[in-house]
Order: structure tokens, then sequence, then C-alpha cells
């Protein structure tokens, strides 16, 4: 019997020293997991920080590219008004050189036209709002 019951306690010391051994090692496997899952979640963190900082980033170009749209589109409308406004110049100068041209055929024509009578006229032109031909008999 005492066979029995060394083998009993022995059999118990073996069970009780497994039982520890196996409590050891699921704490060992408990703080892996936590430390697994702490990982995870920084990783987690960190993707979305990633991700969010790319947005940001992404955000941060469009706004600047939209910027340099809006200013591009600024100078063309400065471009275009600048333009106009010297097509516009441009027109009244011809328009002003056409009169001019239209005035010296007419002074011309008129003193060709003196050139055929028969009496000498003195011519005088005047100039003023209302350009006009004044001849006297001499």
């Amino acid at each position: 019997m005492n066979n029995l019951n060394e083998r009993k306690e022995k059999e118990n010391a073996d069970l009780i020293a497994n039982n520890k051994h196996l409590t050891e090692q699921l704490e060992k496997t408990m703080q892996a997991n936590q430390s697994l899952e702490d990982f995870v979640k920084m990783l987690t963190f960190v993707t979305i920080l990633n991700a969010t900082s790319k947005k940001d980033a992404l955000q941060l170009v469009n706004q600047e590219l939209n910027n340099k749209i809006s200013e591009l589109q600024n100078a063309q409308k400065s471009t275009i008004a600048k333009h106009a406004e010297e097509c516009r110049v441009a027109e009244d100068k011809f328009l002003k050189l056409k009169s001019q041209a239209e005035t010296l055929l007419s002074k011309k024509t008129a003193t060709e036209n003196l050139g055929h009578f028969d009496s000498i006229y003195q011519c005088f032109i005047f100039e003023d709002s209302r350009e006009r031909i004044v001849c006297y008999d001499t």
C-alpha cells in the first residue's frame, strides 16, 4: 500500500507540476495574444494615420492645383480684357485715320477743282470741329 500511496502522490505531484506548466504556458500565450492585439491596434492606427496623411496630402495638392487654376483663369480674363481694350483703341485709331484720309482726299479734290476756274481764288482751310474750305476771289 505504500507503493500505491507513493504512486498516487507521484501522480498527484506530476499532475500539479503539469498543471503549473500548462498554467505558465497559458499565461505566456495570453501575454503573446495581448501583445499581438496591441500590435494589431498599433498597426491599424498607423494605417489609418497613414491613409489620413495621404488623404490630407492629396487634399492639399488638390487645393494648390485649384488655386493655380483660379490664378490662370484670372490671368486669362485680364489678358482678354486687355486685348479687347487694345482692339478698341486700334479701331479708334483706324477710324480717326480713315476720317483724316477722307478729309485730305476731299481737300485734294477741292484744290484740284479750283485749278479749273478761270479766276484765281485764294483758299483758306479752317481746321476746327467742322473742317471747311473758304475761297475768295482775288
